[in-house]
């Protein structure tokens, strides 16, 4: 925006940034679901991967927590993937009530196939930026995900 121009007031502001996210999400769902489709996994499934990929091994209470989803809905994506040999439970020997889930060799290699079937995806998408363009681009997502955590730990506490 130049800098003779008005700044938008709030309520266009959150018309406008609504609607691109609106886009935006749906566009990338589309793309995750043809994305993941290729590997007999759904796009949850793979989020569930994913998470598990990045945690290493965790609780299902932890990893019903990074995803934000009640542990029943964790518990049914969980057995879908222990079905499919991509994931595997161990009860804690410790606190038996404690079931702990971790990729098998066969989960670890998919997912790394999909992280770089996304991963080479997002470069085809993000090659249509101009260079001079993605610091201002990769600021202002990193100012909209802290104000959306700022907002979520006011209002919605755990």
């Amino acid at each position: 925006m130049a800098d003779t121009q008005t700044p938008l007031g709030l309520d266009d502001f959150t018309d406008e940034v609504s609607s691109l996210t609106r886009s935006l999400m749906r566009d990338y769902r589309v793309q995750d679901r043809d994305q993941v489709f290729c590997y007999d996994v759904t796009v949850l499934q793979w989020e569930t991967m994913d998470a598990i990929g990045r945690l290493g091994e965790a609780t299902m209470n932890a990893l019903s927590g990074a995803m934000s989803l009640a542990n029943s809905t964790m518990t049914r994506v969980v057995d879908q993937l222990v079905e499919k040999r991509l994931v595997e439970r161990q009860t804690d020997p410790e606190d038996r009530r404690v079931v702990r889930v971790t990729l098998t060799q066969t989960g670890e290699e998919k997912l790394a196939l999909v992280r770089h079937c996304f991963r080479e995806s997002q470069k085809k998408v993000l090659s249509h930026v101009r260079p001079e363009d993605r610091e201002t681009i990769l600021w202002s997502l990193k100012q909209l995900k802290a104000a959306s955590e700022r907002w979520r730990s006011s209002c919605c506490p755990r």
